[in-house]
């Protein structure tokens, strides 16, 4: 089980366009293993996109992408 906090919660709501169990999940800010590996490839998919500014460099978007992703691993 992962623990979120409430500013990884709101961002992942903001952010990420997930269904309506998944978004029930990060509401409770407890996610299974299996949830957290489906939030992480979306974590993924979105930094791909957003998360890099012209010069290859993190925004400040792709910082919280990156810990979330680093966080949401379940190994």
């Amino acid at each position: 089980m992962i623990k979120l906090n409430t500013k990884e919660i709101d961002f992942i709501l903001a952010k990420l366009e997930l269904g309506s169990e998944t978004q029930n999940s990060v509401r409770s800010g407890n996610l299974s293993d299996e949830i957290a590996d489906d939030i992480r490839d979306l974590c993924t998919e979105k930094l791909d996109v957003s998360g890099y500014d012209e010069d290859y460099n993190l925004t400040e978007e792709g910082v919280i992408l990156n810990e979330l992703i680093d966080k949401l691993y379940t190994g």
